[in-house]
Protein backbone atom coordinates (compact mmCIF):
# COMPACT_ATOMS: atom_id res chain seq x y z
CA UNK A 1 0.00 0.00 0.00
CA UNK A 2 3.07 1.98 0.68
CA UNK A 3 4.45 2.11 -2.63
CA UNK A 4 1.03 3.11 -4.08
CA UNK A 5 0.56 5.89 -1.83
CA UNK A 6 4.16 7.15 -2.63
CA UNK A 7 3.40 6.93 -6.15
CA UNK A 8 0.36 9.00 -5.85
CA UNK A 9 2.61 11.89 -4.43
CA UNK A 10 5.24 11.55 -7.34
CA UNK A 11 2.37 11.56 -9.80
CA UNK A 12 0.86 14.21 -8.24
CA UNK A 13 3.96 16.34 -7.78
CA UNK A 14 4.98 15.39 -11.81
CA UNK A 15 1.62 16.42 -12.69
CA UNK A 16 1.92 19.99 -10.92
CA UNK A 17 5.72 20.52 -12.41
CA UNK A 18 4.43 20.08 -15.80
CA UNK A 19 1.21 22.70 -15.54
CA UNK A 20 4.07 24.44 -13.84
CA UNK A 21 6.52 24.71 -16.56
CA UNK A 22 3.50 25.03 -19.63
CA UNK A 23 2.52 28.27 -17.96
CA UNK A 24 5.88 29.62 -17.61
CA UNK A 25 6.26 28.92 -21.23
CA UNK A 26 3.07 30.25 -22.12
CA UNK A 27 3.88 33.57 -19.81
CA UNK A 28 7.17 33.85 -21.63
CA UNK A 29 6.24 32.86 -25.41
CA UNK A 30 3.09 34.80 -25.08
CA UNK A 31 3.84 38.96 -23.97
CA UNK A 32 0.41 39.53 -24.98
CA UNK A 33 -2.57 37.84 -22.98
CA UNK A 34 -5.46 38.41 -25.41
CA UNK A 35 -3.99 35.91 -27.65
CA UNK A 36 -6.00 32.76 -26.81
CA UNK A 37 -6.19 30.07 -29.14
CA UNK A 38 -9.98 30.21 -30.83
CA UNK A 39 -12.59 26.96 -29.84
CA UNK A 40 -12.53 24.74 -32.96
CA UNK A 41 -15.50 22.46 -34.59
CA UNK A 42 -15.07 20.61 -37.58
CA UNK A 43 -12.40 23.20 -38.74
CA UNK A 44 -14.65 26.30 -38.14
CA UNK A 45 -14.88 28.67 -35.11
CA UNK A 46 -17.72 28.62 -33.44
CA UNK A 47 -19.01 32.28 -32.44
CA UNK A 48 -21.39 33.71 -30.88
CA UNK A 49 -24.76 33.47 -32.25
CA UNK A 50 -26.36 36.70 -33.46
CA UNK A 51 -28.73 38.68 -30.64
CA UNK A 52 -31.95 37.71 -32.49
CA UNK A 53 -33.71 41.54 -30.62
CA UNK A 54 -31.43 43.12 -32.55
CA UNK A 55 -32.71 43.49 -36.08
CA UNK A 56 -35.52 45.04 -33.90
CA UNK A 57 -34.69 48.97 -33.84
CA UNK A 58 -37.88 49.56 -32.33
CA UNK A 59 -37.47 47.51 -29.42
CA UNK A 60 -33.85 48.33 -29.02
CA UNK A 61 -35.03 51.97 -28.64
CA UNK A 62 -37.94 51.25 -26.07
CA UNK A 63 -35.37 49.49 -23.82
CA UNK A 64 -32.01 51.38 -24.27
CA UNK A 65 -32.84 53.68 -20.96
CA UNK A 66 -33.83 50.61 -19.29
CA UNK A 67 -29.57 49.38 -18.69
CA UNK A 68 -28.12 47.58 -16.03
CA UNK A 69 -26.46 49.59 -14.20
CA UNK A 70 -22.75 47.64 -13.95
CA UNK A 71 -22.72 46.55 -17.63
CA UNK A 72 -22.68 47.80 -20.76
CA UNK A 73 -25.17 45.45 -21.88
CA UNK A 74 -28.65 46.07 -23.20
CA UNK A 75 -31.61 44.88 -21.01
CA UNK A 76 -33.06 42.52 -24.03
CA UNK A 77 -29.30 40.93 -23.85
CA UNK A 78 -29.81 40.21 -20.27
CA UNK A 79 -32.87 38.86 -20.83
CA UNK A 80 -31.72 36.81 -23.61
CA UNK A 81 -29.35 35.20 -21.04
CA UNK A 82 -31.74 34.61 -18.29
CA UNK A 83 -34.29 33.06 -20.56
CA UNK A 84 -31.21 29.98 -21.00
CA UNK A 85 -30.14 30.11 -17.66
CA UNK A 86 -33.29 30.23 -15.37
CA UNK A 87 -35.30 27.44 -16.55
CA UNK A 88 -32.64 25.26 -16.28
CA UNK A 89 -31.52 25.85 -13.15
CA UNK A 90 -35.20 25.49 -11.53
CA UNK A 91 -35.55 21.93 -13.42
CA UNK A 92 -31.85 20.98 -11.55
CA UNK A 93 -32.34 22.96 -8.03
CA UNK A 94 -35.89 21.10 -7.77
CA UNK A 95 -35.13 17.99 -9.28
CA UNK A 96 -32.16 17.38 -6.33
CA UNK A 97 -34.22 19.28 -3.52
CA UNK A 98 -37.13 16.60 -4.93
CA UNK A 99 -35.11 13.97 -4.97
CA UNK A 100 -33.76 13.77 -0.93
CA UNK A 101 -37.18 14.99 -0.15
CA UNK A 102 -38.26 11.60 -1.21
CA UNK A 103 -35.81 9.74 -0.19
CA UNK A 104 -36.20 10.83 3.23
CA UNK A 105 -39.55 10.43 3.55
CA UNK A 106 -39.09 6.86 2.48
CA UNK A 107 -36.81 5.87 5.27
CA UNK A 108 -38.05 8.13 7.74
CA UNK A 109 -41.69 8.20 9.25
CA UNK A 110 -43.11 11.32 10.85
CA UNK A 111 -45.16 14.22 10.23
CA UNK A 112 -43.38 17.44 9.51
CA UNK A 113 -43.62 20.32 7.70
CA UNK A 114 -41.83 20.76 4.03
CA UNK A 115 -39.34 23.31 5.55
CA UNK A 116 -38.77 20.97 9.05
CA UNK A 117 -37.89 18.43 6.37
CA UNK A 118 -35.58 20.82 4.46
CA UNK A 119 -33.99 21.33 7.11
CA UNK A 120 -33.49 17.60 8.75
CA UNK A 121 -32.17 16.86 4.79
CA UNK A 122 -29.91 19.70 4.56
CA UNK A 123 -29.17 21.30 7.82
CA UNK A 124 -25.71 19.18 7.87
CA UNK A 125 -22.09 19.93 9.73
CA UNK A 126 -20.70 23.38 8.75
CA UNK A 127 -24.46 24.61 8.63
CA UNK A 128 -25.52 24.78 11.89
CA UNK A 129 -22.13 26.59 12.47
CA UNK A 130 -22.71 29.44 9.70
CA UNK A 131 -26.29 29.61 11.37
CA UNK A 132 -25.25 30.19 14.97
CA UNK A 133 -22.67 32.97 13.46
CA UNK A 134 -25.75 34.69 12.22
CA UNK A 135 -27.41 34.35 15.05
CA UNK A 136 -25.44 34.90 17.49
CA UNK A 137 -22.70 36.20 16.37
CA UNK A 138 -18.72 35.45 17.28
CA UNK A 139 -18.19 34.40 20.73
CA UNK A 140 -14.82 34.25 22.78
CA UNK A 141 -16.40 31.52 25.26
CA UNK A 142 -17.77 27.80 25.43
CA UNK A 143 -17.36 26.23 22.25
CA UNK A 144 -18.99 29.21 20.06
CA UNK A 145 -15.27 30.43 20.45
CA UNK A 146 -14.30 27.63 17.80
CA UNK A 147 -16.52 29.12 15.39
CA UNK A 148 -13.85 32.42 14.44
CA UNK A 149 -12.38 29.95 12.13
CA UNK A 150 -15.60 30.86 9.57
CA UNK A 151 -15.62 33.47 7.59
CA UNK A 152 -18.17 36.75 8.11
CA UNK A 153 -19.50 37.96 5.13
CA UNK A 154 -21.99 34.86 4.56
CA UNK A 155 -23.42 34.98 7.92
CA UNK A 156 -24.32 38.31 7.59
CA UNK A 157 -25.84 38.23 4.86
CA UNK A 158 -27.83 35.58 6.21
CA UNK A 159 -28.59 37.74 9.28
CA UNK A 160 -29.79 40.59 6.55
CA UNK A 161 -31.82 38.17 4.93
CA UNK A 162 -33.53 36.81 8.12
CA UNK A 163 -34.70 40.24 8.57
CA UNK A 164 -37.18 39.88 6.04
CA UNK A 165 -37.45 36.21 5.88
CA UNK A 166 -37.47 35.56 9.76
CA UNK A 167 -35.80 32.31 9.95
CA UNK A 168 -32.14 31.74 9.51
CA UNK A 169 -32.08 28.38 7.70
CA UNK A 170 -34.48 29.54 5.04
CA UNK A 171 -32.48 33.06 4.57
CA UNK A 172 -29.17 30.50 4.32
CA UNK A 173 -31.08 28.88 1.61
CA UNK A 174 -32.02 31.74 -0.11
CA UNK A 175 -29.01 33.75 0.21
CA UNK A 176 -27.31 30.06 -1.35
CA UNK A 177 -29.69 30.62 -4.43
CA UNK A 178 -29.50 34.19 -5.34
CA UNK A 179 -26.24 34.20 -5.79
CA UNK A 180 -25.91 31.28 -7.92
CA UNK A 181 -28.25 32.94 -10.22
CA UNK A 182 -26.08 35.44 -10.12
CA UNK A 183 -23.03 33.69 -10.69
CA UNK A 184 -24.71 31.48 -13.63
CA UNK A 185 -25.32 34.80 -15.31
CA UNK A 186 -22.13 36.53 -14.62
CA UNK A 187 -20.10 33.29 -15.98
CA UNK A 188 -22.40 33.43 -19.21
CA UNK A 189 -21.63 36.97 -20.15
CA UNK A 190 -17.86 36.37 -19.31
CA UNK A 191 -17.45 33.58 -21.10
CA UNK A 192 -19.07 35.60 -24.43
CA UNK A 193 -16.51 38.52 -23.38
CA UNK A 194 -13.81 36.21 -23.33
CA UNK A 195 -14.44 33.24 -26.24
CA UNK A 196 -17.38 34.53 -27.96
CA UNK A 197 -18.63 31.15 -27.67
CA UNK A 198 -22.87 30.73 -27.07
CA UNK A 199 -22.91 27.28 -26.65
CA UNK A 200 -19.31 27.31 -24.40
CA UNK A 201 -21.44 29.91 -22.29
CA UNK A 202 -24.19 27.19 -21.84
CA UNK A 203 -22.15 24.02 -21.38
CA UNK A 204 -20.65 25.78 -18.69
CA UNK A 205 -23.72 26.82 -16.88
CA UNK A 206 -24.72 22.94 -17.28
CA UNK A 207 -21.64 21.62 -15.59
CA UNK A 208 -21.83 24.02 -13.10
CA UNK A 209 -25.36 22.79 -11.77
CA UNK A 210 -24.65 19.22 -12.92
CA UNK A 211 -21.46 18.82 -11.09
CA UNK A 212 -21.31 15.61 -8.68
CA UNK A 213 -20.96 18.04 -5.66
CA UNK A 214 -22.82 20.95 -7.02
CA UNK A 215 -25.97 20.68 -4.28
CA UNK A 216 -23.49 22.38 -1.75
CA UNK A 217 -24.45 25.92 -4.51
CA UNK A 218 -27.52 25.61 -3.23
CA UNK A 219 -27.73 24.75 0.60
CA UNK A 220 -26.21 26.87 3.67
CA UNK A 221 -22.60 26.88 2.21
CA UNK A 222 -20.31 30.00 1.50
CA UNK A 223 -19.98 28.12 -2.03
CA UNK A 224 -22.49 30.04 -4.18
CA UNK A 225 -21.25 33.09 -2.47
CA UNK A 226 -17.66 32.71 -3.23
CA UNK A 227 -17.74 31.80 -6.75
CA UNK A 228 -20.16 34.09 -7.44
CA UNK A 229 -17.59 37.03 -6.15
CA UNK A 230 -15.12 35.42 -8.27
CA UNK A 231 -16.42 35.21 -11.10
CA UNK A 232 -17.71 38.93 -10.90
CA UNK A 233 -14.18 39.92 -9.61
CA UNK A 234 -12.83 38.44 -13.03
CA UNK A 235 -15.63 39.85 -15.12
CA UNK A 236 -15.42 43.60 -14.27
CA UNK A 237 -11.44 43.00 -14.01
CA UNK A 238 -11.59 42.02 -17.88
CA UNK A 239 -14.27 45.18 -18.10
CA UNK A 240 -11.38 47.43 -16.66
CA UNK A 241 -13.19 48.77 -13.92
CA UNK A 242 -10.85 47.99 -11.30
CA UNK A 243 -12.05 49.17 -8.57
CA UNK A 244 -15.19 47.01 -8.77
CA UNK A 245 -12.87 44.52 -9.65
CA UNK A 246 -11.07 44.66 -6.28
CA UNK A 247 -13.60 45.38 -3.76
CA UNK A 248 -15.85 42.16 -5.07
CA UNK A 249 -12.21 40.81 -4.34
CA UNK A 250 -12.55 42.23 -0.73
CA UNK A 251 -15.93 40.38 -0.59
CA UNK A 252 -14.58 37.33 -1.81
CA UNK A 253 -11.65 37.31 0.82
CA UNK A 254 -14.19 37.81 3.54
CA UNK A 255 -15.82 34.73 2.59
CA UNK A 256 -13.40 32.25 2.23
CA UNK A 257 -9.71 31.38 2.48
CA UNK A 258 -9.24 31.13 -0.97
CA UNK A 259 -10.20 34.60 -1.41
CA UNK A 260 -7.06 36.13 -1.34
CA UNK A 261 -6.35 34.19 -4.66
CA UNK A 262 -7.93 36.62 -6.69
CA UNK A 263 -4.73 39.10 -6.29
CA UNK A 264 -3.28 36.48 -8.66
CA UNK A 265 -5.81 37.21 -11.82
CA UNK A 266 -5.45 41.35 -11.14
CA UNK A 267 -2.12 41.28 -10.68
CA UNK A 268 -1.22 39.90 -14.03
CA UNK A 269 -4.38 42.04 -15.81
CA UNK A 270 -2.28 44.90 -13.72
CA UNK A 271 0.74 43.67 -15.30
CA UNK A 272 -0.10 43.46 -19.15
CA UNK A 273 -2.63 46.81 -18.52
CA UNK A 274 0.60 48.57 -17.33
CA UNK A 275 2.51 47.50 -20.34
CA UNK A 276 -0.42 48.48 -23.02
CA UNK A 277 -0.58 52.18 -21.27
CA UNK A 278 2.83 52.38 -21.42
CA UNK A 279 2.72 52.10 -25.25
CA UNK A 280 0.41 54.05 -25.73
CA UNK A 281 1.88 56.89 -23.01
CA UNK A 282 4.98 56.90 -25.39
CA UNK A 283 2.93 58.36 -28.26
CA UNK A 284 0.16 60.58 -26.19
CA UNK A 285 -0.91 64.01 -25.49
CA UNK A 286 0.11 65.58 -21.91
CA UNK A 287 -3.87 65.64 -20.97
CA UNK A 288 -4.18 62.15 -22.31
CA UNK A 289 -1.00 61.26 -19.76
CA UNK A 290 -2.63 63.07 -16.70
CA UNK A 291 -5.86 59.91 -17.70
CA UNK A 292 -3.69 57.67 -17.92
CA UNK A 293 -2.51 58.21 -14.26
CA UNK A 294 -5.96 58.38 -12.80
CA UNK A 295 -6.23 54.78 -14.04
CA UNK A 296 -2.93 53.54 -12.79
CA UNK A 297 -3.83 55.08 -9.47
CA UNK A 298 -7.39 53.46 -9.75
CA UNK A 299 -4.83 49.28 -10.44
CA UNK A 300 -3.46 50.55 -7.32
CA UNK A 301 -6.19 50.58 -5.32
CA UNK A 302 -7.59 47.63 -6.71
CA UNK A 303 -4.47 45.45 -5.87
CA UNK A 304 -4.60 47.01 -1.96
CA UNK A 305 -8.13 45.95 -1.97
CA UNK A 306 -8.35 41.98 -1.51
CA UNK A 307 -5.33 42.19 0.92
CA UNK A 308 -7.56 44.75 3.16
CA UNK A 309 -10.55 41.96 3.01
CA UNK A 310 -7.90 39.53 4.71
CA UNK A 311 -7.16 42.05 7.17
CA UNK A 312 -10.45 42.68 7.87
CA UNK A 313 -10.56 39.01 9.28
CA UNK A 314 -7.39 39.00 10.93
CA UNK A 315 -9.18 41.95 12.77
CA UNK A 316 -11.93 40.71 13.15
CA UNK A 317 -10.00 37.69 14.58
CA UNK A 318 -8.10 40.70 17.12
CA UNK A 319 -11.51 41.95 18.09
CA UNK A 320 -13.48 39.15 19.07
CA UNK A 321 -10.30 36.96 20.98
CA UNK A 322 -7.51 39.65 21.56
CA UNK A 323 -5.14 37.50 19.28
CA UNK A 324 -4.59 38.23 15.53
CA UNK A 325 -4.17 34.32 14.41
CA UNK A 326 -6.54 32.54 16.91
CA UNK A 327 -8.49 30.92 13.78
CA UNK A 328 -4.90 29.15 13.21
CA UNK A 329 -4.92 28.37 16.97
CA UNK A 330 -8.85 26.64 16.72
CA UNK A 331 -7.89 25.24 13.44
CA UNK A 332 -4.82 22.94 14.78
CA UNK A 333 -6.46 22.62 18.32
CA UNK A 334 -10.21 22.20 18.07
CA UNK A 335 -10.59 21.07 13.94
CA UNK A 336 -7.17 18.83 13.94
CA UNK A 337 -6.12 21.29 10.43
CA UNK A 338 -3.06 22.80 9.53
CA UNK A 339 -1.79 23.42 6.36
CA UNK A 340 0.63 21.09 4.84
CA UNK A 341 1.80 20.02 1.66
CA UNK A 342 -0.47 19.20 -1.07
CA UNK A 343 1.25 15.57 -1.96
CA UNK A 344 1.56 14.65 1.28
CA UNK A 345 -1.99 15.03 1.55
CA UNK A 346 -2.80 13.06 -1.35
CA UNK A 347 -0.46 10.54 -0.46
CA UNK A 348 -2.51 10.30 3.50
CA UNK A 349 -5.86 9.91 1.56
CA UNK A 350 -5.11 7.13 -0.81
CA UNK A 351 -4.04 5.30 2.73
CA UNK A 352 -7.39 6.22 4.00
CA UNK A 353 -9.42 4.93 1.12
CA UNK A 354 -8.09 1.24 2.51
CA UNK A 355 -7.72 1.99 6.47
CA UNK A 356 -10.95 4.15 7.24
CA UNK A 357 -14.35 2.10 5.55
CA UNK A 358 -15.82 1.61 2.64
CA UNK A 359 -18.56 4.54 2.85
CA UNK A 360 -15.30 7.25 3.58
CA UNK A 361 -13.64 6.13 0.61
CA UNK A 362 -16.24 6.44 -1.75
CA UNK A 363 -17.59 9.55 -0.33
CA UNK A 364 -14.14 11.40 0.51
CA UNK A 365 -11.12 10.25 -0.41
CA UNK A 366 -11.58 8.84 -3.72
CA UNK A 367 -13.57 11.44 -5.35
CA UNK A 368 -11.16 14.02 -4.04
CA UNK A 369 -7.67 12.57 -5.28
CA UNK A 370 -9.91 12.10 -8.38
CA UNK A 371 -10.80 15.46 -8.61
CA UNK A 372 -7.07 17.01 -8.04
CA UNK A 373 -5.83 14.69 -11.15
CA UNK A 374 -8.45 15.73 -13.09
CA UNK A 375 -8.48 19.17 -12.58
CA UNK A 376 -4.59 19.44 -13.47
CA UNK A 377 -5.62 17.03 -15.90
CA UNK A 378 -7.77 19.27 -18.14
CA UNK A 379 -5.82 22.47 -16.90
CA UNK A 380 -2.96 21.40 -18.94
CA UNK A 381 -5.27 20.47 -21.90
CA UNK A 382 -7.22 23.66 -22.07
CA UNK A 383 -4.92 26.50 -20.55
CA UNK A 384 -4.18 27.47 -24.08
CA UNK A 385 -7.37 28.80 -24.62
CA UNK A 386 -7.80 30.25 -21.36
CA UNK A 387 -6.38 33.87 -20.41
CA UNK A 388 -3.53 33.47 -18.60
CA UNK A 389 -4.83 35.06 -15.49
CA UNK A 390 -7.44 32.35 -15.05
CA UNK A 391 -5.17 29.85 -16.03
CA UNK A 392 -2.58 31.20 -13.11
CA UNK A 393 -5.58 31.64 -10.80
CA UNK A 394 -6.94 27.74 -11.21
CA UNK A 395 -3.45 26.73 -10.20
CA UNK A 396 -2.68 28.16 -7.30
CA UNK A 397 -6.33 27.63 -6.47
CA UNK A 398 -5.95 23.61 -6.63
CA UNK A 399 -2.99 23.32 -4.45
CA UNK A 400 -4.61 25.61 -1.79
CA UNK A 401 -7.47 23.58 -2.18
CA UNK A 402 -5.11 19.97 -0.92
CA UNK A 403 -3.49 22.13 1.95
CA UNK A 404 -5.31 21.15 4.84
CA UNK A 405 -3.98 18.51 6.66
CA UNK A 406 -7.28 16.38 7.49
CA UNK A 407 -8.57 17.15 3.78
CA UNK A 408 -12.40 15.61 4.66
CA UNK A 409 -13.93 18.62 2.02
CA UNK A 410 -11.27 18.56 -0.97
CA UNK A 411 -14.43 17.91 -3.20
CA UNK A 412 -16.13 20.76 -2.38
CA UNK A 413 -13.29 23.31 -2.18
CA UNK A 414 -12.90 22.35 -6.14
CA UNK A 415 -16.09 22.66 -6.73
CA UNK A 416 -16.03 26.10 -5.78
CA UNK A 417 -13.71 27.03 -8.93
CA UNK A 418 -16.06 27.90 -11.42
CA UNK A 419 -12.84 28.13 -13.69
CA UNK A 420 -13.11 23.90 -13.84
CA UNK A 421 -16.92 24.68 -15.74
CA UNK A 422 -14.95 26.88 -18.04
CA UNK A 423 -12.79 24.23 -18.89
CA UNK A 424 -14.84 21.35 -18.85
CA UNK A 425 -17.03 23.01 -21.39
CA UNK A 426 -13.86 23.71 -23.74
CA UNK A 427 -12.85 20.08 -23.27
CA UNK A 428 -16.53 19.43 -24.74
CA UNK A 429 -16.02 21.86 -27.35
CA UNK A 430 -13.39 20.13 -28.72
CA UNK A 431 -14.26 16.29 -28.42
CA UNK A 432 -18.02 16.50 -28.78
CA UNK A 433 -18.88 12.57 -28.60
CA UNK A 434 -17.92 12.85 -25.45
CA UNK A 435 -20.40 15.28 -23.66
CA UNK A 436 -23.61 12.87 -23.34
CA UNK A 437 -20.99 10.56 -21.77
CA UNK A 438 -19.91 13.19 -19.37
CA UNK A 439 -22.96 14.27 -18.83
CA UNK A 440 -24.92 10.83 -17.95
CA UNK A 441 -22.02 10.57 -15.32
CA UNK A 442 -22.31 13.54 -13.74
CA UNK A 443 -25.50 13.62 -13.22
CA UNK A 444 -25.61 10.48 -11.68
CA UNK A 445 -23.05 11.18 -9.38
CA UNK A 446 -24.81 14.55 -8.21
CA UNK A 447 -28.29 12.40 -7.34
CA UNK A 448 -25.49 9.85 -5.30
CA UNK A 449 -23.30 12.20 -3.73
CA UNK A 450 -26.67 14.63 -2.43
CA UNK A 451 -28.18 11.65 -0.84
CA UNK A 452 -25.19 10.57 0.43
CA UNK A 453 -24.84 14.10 2.21
CA UNK A 454 -28.58 14.24 3.03
CA UNK A 455 -26.88 10.61 5.27
CA UNK A 456 -23.98 12.47 6.74
CA UNK A 457 -21.27 10.99 4.34
CA UNK A 458 -20.12 14.12 2.36
CA UNK A 459 -18.76 17.02 4.08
Amino acid sequence: MNFFANSTAILALLITLLCLILLIQRIILNSNTDKILPIVNNNETNYITVNKFKSDSKLIKRLNYLNFPFSNFRLYENLDILTKILPFFFVNRMTIFILNFTFYISENSGKLSILEHLKAIWSKWDTANYLSIAQHGYQNTGDERFLIVFYPLYPLLINIFNRLINDYFLSGLVVSNIFLIVALFYVYRLILMELKNDEIAFNTIKYILIFPFSFFFSIVYTESLFMCLCIMTFYFLREKNWLLSGFLGLLAALTRTQGILLLIPIITEIIYECKNLNNLNKKSQPSINKKYFVTYLQMMISLLLVPFGTFGYLLLNKFVSGEWLTFLTYQKEHWIQNFGFFAENLKNGFINIFALGKIMAINVWIPQTFLFFLSFSILIHTFRNMRISYALFSFAYILISFSPTWLLSGSRYITGMFTLYIMLAIFVSKYKHLEKYLDFITTMLLCFYCIQFSLSRVF
